[in-house]
């Protein structure tokens, strides 16, 4: 990129102890993006494990900003954003790579959209099935306890499923409600109509509130499937892994009061599910499993304060 261009992208990436997954995304963004001005920018939230040096090692045309402490998601988006000089912005995961011209297609839709907001990829799991990423709705008090109430999850590959669009809706380019935060490009001037991130979510949600602020701004959201990134996410081999402390914090900000019954109640459920099933089926180590991960669910219910929406 020449000094003084105007980017078409400026990819933003933020960093916490996962340096080579970073460098591996913004090699795969850059590179799907054909011909289009790409700017490079990180943002590492206090990693202790030599990310800083590897980062600059391996992507030096990368603008790198360095916190002292974890500030969080949305605070390190926001750095982000504050320097970014793009006409869009790709907000990118560590851990996804992006297909080929995934990101050229991207920004093809956008220009074409004169009211998309954001576009959305077709994501995919590392052994190349379909991760159900995009939604029908924002979420509400209904969609949370389906979430937390494990023999409801039976629906999420169906049409019934109150809150992610099943298989079939994802073959063809459309508006949609909102979509995970593992790649989106945003339009600049869509960003600065939905404001920064609300820093007070450290984790998970965040995206979720700014893509309805963006809505409520005027803005569209769309899924373009012709462009496919791969989305590794997080996971255990040793355990169930429910929900994170983050994530009850989050859902407490976003729904405020009334999102504690409701999570305790679907954990519940699910506790109680997972026991019945395990008697039916003695010595299915799956079963022993699920009640304790939802088990610890129910006992981050009941000794985090639920947090005021605002």
């Amino acid at each position: 990129m020449v000094a003084g261009d105007i980017p078409d992208i400026s990819v933003v990436v933020v960093n916490y102890r996962s340096a080579e997954l970073a460098v591996r995304a913004l090699a795969s963004a850059s590179a799907s993006a054909g011909d289009a001005v790409v700017e490079e920018i990180v943002v590492d939230n206090a990693s202790d494990d030599g990310s800083l040096e590897l980062l600059r090692a391996r992507r030096p045309q990368a603008q790198l900003i360095a916190n002292a402490d974890n500030r969080g998601f949305a605070a390190a988006v926001n750095q982000g954003l504050a320097i970014a000089r793009g006409r869009s912005v790709l907000l990118l995961n560590p851990d996804t790579v992006a297909g080929e011209d995934a990101l050229a297609r991207m920004l093809t839709y956008l220009d074409e959209h004169a009211r998309a907001g954001i576009v959305a990829p077709l994501l995919r799991h590392s052994d190349g099935s379909l991760q159900l990423s995009v939604h029908r709705r924002f979420p509400n008090l209904l969609t949370l306890f389906v979430e937390f109430c494990a023999p409801l999850h039976v629906l999420s590959k169906t049409r019934w499923h109150p809150h992610t669009l099943p298989p079939g809706s994802l073959q063809r380019a459309r508006p949609i409600c909102h979509a995970a935060g593992a790649a989106l490009l945003v339009r600049a001037d869509a960003a600065r109509a939905a404001g920064p991130l609300d820093e007070r979510f450290f984790l998970y949600l965040e995206e979720t509130d700014w893509q309805r602020r963006m809505t409520r701004a005027g803005w569209e959201i769309h899924l373009e499937p012709a462009a496919q990134m791969v989305h590794v996410g997080q996971g255990s081999d040793h355990e169930v892994e429910v929900v994170s402390r983050h994530y009850v914090d989050s859902a407490q900000l976003f729904f405020g009061s009334r999102a504690r019954p409701v999570m305790r109640a679907g954990a519940a459920i699910s506790v109680w599910s997972a026991r019945a099933a395990g008697r039916a089926r003695p010595g299915d180590p799956r079963f022993a499993k699920l009640e304790r991960a939802y088990g610890h669910v129910r006992e981050q219910l009941r000794r985090r304060p639920a947090s005021a929406r605002r």
